[in-house]
């Protein structure tokens, strides 16, 4: 199959409108008296598939539109517009650099950014690089590994929303922010609802991570270095390098002057996570300028001190001693400088390491394995497992360190957040500056049983275990507690992910997003309305952002509508050549009953594009306020009907409006008039058991009982069969005889038409 091009029908014309008070009601619903038929339906139960360049968002459409698929290689569902997500301080997860900042992970990213003027970003493309992420998928509502292929810088100068969730985890997010938010129903089913930032409100619930995949990032294990080392090349005796000598070199062992510096390596095991962990919260380790090599961990409980003796061992290092003391803990000590070297690049600070600490990059970056011990490791340190009510927690006094354990553990499937201790004022715990150190306790749910089989402290394991038992504290969502404007000045950053558009920030899935143009639009107080506003939009690309794609995307976004069976497929693209398959999976279409509207063409003259020239779909022309045909409209006899299509007014990117001109405006009133058609049917047949509006061709019947026959007399190739009365079509059926279009002043008409000629 020859995979001709296929393109989005642009506009003649559109003029940006920054917002309205009111709600407009466009003269194409107006003049059509669209509002009297809400009376007997608004399009309930009705599913538009709109086929064209992606997924759109606005404050005008509530919940009307979904998202559905991508067809184009490379290309998410959303257009390339409105970023600007999440504040720079919001941690995110990926295979890159573990739980950092998302603008850490920007300046660190080492490619050119590029300025997209379209969405006022700054662009890195990071699709050769393989950074994965994790990722919701909204129909299970489970983890998922994805991957990323931008990350945008976009300058916000404007309100933004803050929330706050239960246990202090607070979002900064542009207005148009999505959020998916968890509910509750009975017999354990449950909502995956997608909301605006702006119109989140308290009680809702964020989710984190849960499932299979939760905590599965990454499968190989990290790797670190200790000491360096001069190998020499003869002998490969290796000398530990110190400094560099303003001498010659030579092996002390042959004399040889060729050597290589290098590094040893190691894999960083189970056992060292553990040891990291607990060296973090209960140990330290000794300065290295003040040649200070010694690891000391300091415990109560002797198991812990003997099992960490015993992991020293499984990793190769067997120098460590129990020290006993009296009226004081007990310490295990090691001196080793090759450890010593390993802990330090693992990122274990030797000074003042309490309070400045934050989670090493490879915990986030190593296997869940590797996770589980570290966390069983900072547990056993510095964590309370409780006895009875199941709020268990971390204590520490570095806030970043906390805030990051706590993501790590939502990251794993395990809620967590943070508060300040009651105790703020500690002895022992007073910065340089003098001043009292503030205590933060990270609060978790239930542990899992892999972290639990690494503890080692015998009644922490004991809870952990009944908690699982009792099922105390295991939460799916943690719930909004307050929502906040604040004016903002600065940078915002967001994510473009493949597969579902989603990623962890701050422990919790944000999605990411690019505001386009919708066809539904509520019945609300603001802004416009759209001609069936409670139909469903399920969004569908098959065009990249910049109107263009192949054939093949367009068949392939017709198969997912064979899957899902919408109630109806609207299209406002086209192309000079047809294809043998396409006009198969169209047919195809036809015999299911969903009917396929299609925009004629903005070629005038040049006649009708493909697919609206196939005789299966409904082809639309357009007509002005004036009840003339456009002189842009695409003319041929596979015109059909003719609607309003020239200075509408409806959404648009960045939320807001836009008045366009072009067949495109008119395909989609079409598609609203025939959802509101077949709505009312299904009403009827839920009432009297009839339905005879179930096939294609009788949509196409009832549509031409009300037409109002224009141009010249009956079907044309610019007016096809003419205008609709949608009016008596959805309120008024019995006053008007099957298969007989109306006639608009039909004899004047012609008189004049003979009057012209003759």
């Amino acid at each position: 199959m020859k995979d001709n091009p296929i393109t989005s029908l642009p506009p003649h014309k559109y003029t940006d409108v920054i917002s309205t008070l009111s709600q407009v009601k466009g003269w194409e619903i107006k003049q059509t008296n669209i509002p009297n038929t809400w009376r007997v339906t608004q399009g309930e139960d009705i599913t538009v598939m709109v086929i064209d360049t992606g997924w759109s968002d606005h404050n005008d459409l509530g919940e009307n539109c979904q998202k559905g698929i991508s067809t184009v290689p490379n290309n998410n569902i959303d257009d390339v517009e409105g970023h600007g997500c999440v504040a720079p301080e919001t941690y995110i997860h990926t295979n890159f650099c573990g739980i950092e900042k998302i603008e850490t992970l920007y300046n660190r990213i080492p490619i050119t950014e590029q300025y997209d003027e379209k969405t006022e970003s700054y662009i890195k493309d990071v699709r050769s690089m393989g950074i994965k992420t994790y990722s919701l998928n909204n129909v299970t509502g489970k983890t998922e590994i994805d991957n990323i292929q931008f990350i945008h810088k976009t300058p916000i100068n404007d309100k933004i929303i803050k929330i706050e969730l239960a246990g202090n985890i607070n979002y900064k997010l542009t207005a148009w922010h999505p959020i998916y938010t968890y509910n509750a129903k009975q017999h354990k089913k449950f909502d995956i609802n997608r909301k605006r930032a702006d119109k989140l409100q308290i009680n809702d619930r964020m989710i984190f991570g849960k499932g299979e995949f939760a905590g599965h990032l990454i499968n190989d294990y990290y790797r670190t270095y200790g000491l360096k080392y001069r190998r020499c090349i003869n002998c490969g005796y290796k000398h530990e390098f110190k400094r560099e000598r303003k001498s010659e070199w030579k092996c002390k062992r042959c004399r040889n002057k060729k050597h290589i510096d290098e590094n040893s390596n190691y894999l960083v095991t189970e056992d060292l996570a553990y040891l990291c962990g607990l060296v973090l919260t209960d140990g330290h380790i000794g300065n290295p300028n003040r040649n200070q090599y010694r690891i000391e961990i300091t415990s109560t409980t002797p198991e812990i001190l003997e099992q960490a003796k015993q992991r020293f061992n499984n990793l190769g290092f067997n120098t460590s001693y129990i020290r006993q003391e009296k009226n004081k803990a007990n310490r295990l000590i090691i001196d080793n400088k090759e450890l010593h070297s390993i802990f330090v690049n693992l990122g274990i600070l030797f000074f003042k390491k309490t309070y400045n600490q934050s989670l090493p990059e490879f915990v986030g970056k190593s296997p869940y394995s590797v996770q589980c011990a570290f966390i069983a490791g900072v547990i056993d340190g510095d964590g309370c497992i409780s006895k009875t009510t199941g709020k268990n927690r971390v204590t520490g006094v570095s806030k970043v360190f906390i805030e990051q354990f706590g993501c790590l553990l939502n990251s794993i499937n395990i809620s967590a957040g943070y508060q300040i201790s009651k105790n703020i004022c500690c002895s022992g715990f007073t910065k340089t500056d003098g001043t009292n150190a503030i205590i933060y306790n990270s609060t978790f749910q239930s542990l899992n049983e892999t972290i639990i089989k690494y503890m080692t402290h015998p009644k922490k394991v004991e809870r952990a275990l009944n908690q699982i038992k009792n099922k105390k504290c295991q939460y799916k969502a943690r719930r909004i507690k307050n929502i906040t404007n604040q004016q903002y000045n600065g940078s915002f950053y967001d994510f473009t992910v493949e597969k579902n558009h989603t990623y962890l920030a701050n422990g919790h899935f944000v999605s990411n997003t690019h505001v386009s143009g919708t066809i539904v639009a509520q019945n609300n107080a603001f802004g416009m309305v759209g001609v069936a506003p409670k139909a469903k939009i399920i969004s569908v690309k098959a065009l990249g952002d910049n109107g263009q794609g192949k054939m093949s995307y367009l068949i392939e976004a017709l198969k997912y509508a064979e899957k899902i069976k919408p109630s109806i497929i609207s299209m406002s693209l086209g192309s000079t050549e047809g294809s043998a398959e396409l006009e198969s999976i169209i047919k195809k279409l036809h015999k299911m009953n969903i009917p396929i509207i299609c925009a004629a063409g903005n070629d005038g003259a040049a006649g009708v594009n493909y697919p609206a020239k196939y005789k299966e779909t409904i082809t639309v022309a357009a007509y002005d306020s004036s009840g003339n045909i456009a002189n842009f409209s695409a003319i041929g006899e596979e015109v059909d009907f003719a609607a309003p299509g020239i200075d509408i007014y409806s959404t648009f990117l960045n939320n807001k409006y836009a008045v366009m001109s072009g067949t495109s405006m008119a395909c989609p009133f079409i598609s609203g008039v025939v959802a509101l058609l077949l709505a009312k049917h299904k009403k009827q047949e839920q009432e009297t058991g009839k339905n005879d509006c179930k096939t294609v061709d009788d949509i196409r019947q009832h549509l031409l009982k009300y037409t109002i026959d224009k141009g010249y007399v009956g079907k044309d190739n610019s007016w096809g069969y003419g205008m609709l009365d949608v009016e008596k079509l959805i309120i008024d059926e019995s006053s008007v005889s099957v298969n007989t279009p109306q006639k608009d002043n039909i004899f004047k008409r012609v008189w004049a038409w003979i009057k012209a000629r003759f």
